[in-house]
């Protein structure tokens, strides 16, 4: 009995030390919902609703849209709303980007094309 309770209580206190970094995993999506303020190369500035801002990084990868219509990293400009799915991911050094995997973009007021 007394190496049961001591097997059960080993158990639990690797199930303390483990769960922890289980958790804390990079790769899930991050979504931020804002205005651009910077747009620069292949990089975002995005000033967040709660004040935040963020650095978004775009590759060949990330699906841009505005409304149902596909369009090009350059149609992004800055003062527009935009919603950002992103990835953080660590480089070799260690340091975290967001990679943008989708990013939505506001319509665009058919009376301000005018």
């Amino acid at each position: 009995m007394t190496r049961l309770l001591r097997l059960a209580a080993a158990a639990f206190a690797l199930a303390l030390t483990v769960t922890p970094t289980a958790q804390a995993h990079e790769g899930h999506i991050h979504k931020i919902m804002g205005t651009v303020t910077m747009h620069h190369d292949n990089q975002l500035e995005v000033k967040a609703v709660d004040g935040k801002t963020s650095v978004i990084v775009l590759n060949q990868a990330t699906k841009i849209v505005r409304g149902k219509e596909k369009v090009k990293p350059d149609d992004i400009r800055p003062g527009e709303r935009i919603v950002v799915g992103a990835r953080e991911v660590k480089n070799k050094e260690g340091k975290t980007s967001l990679i943008a995997s989708e990013i939505r973009l506001a319509p665009r007021d058919a009376t301000a094309a005018k």
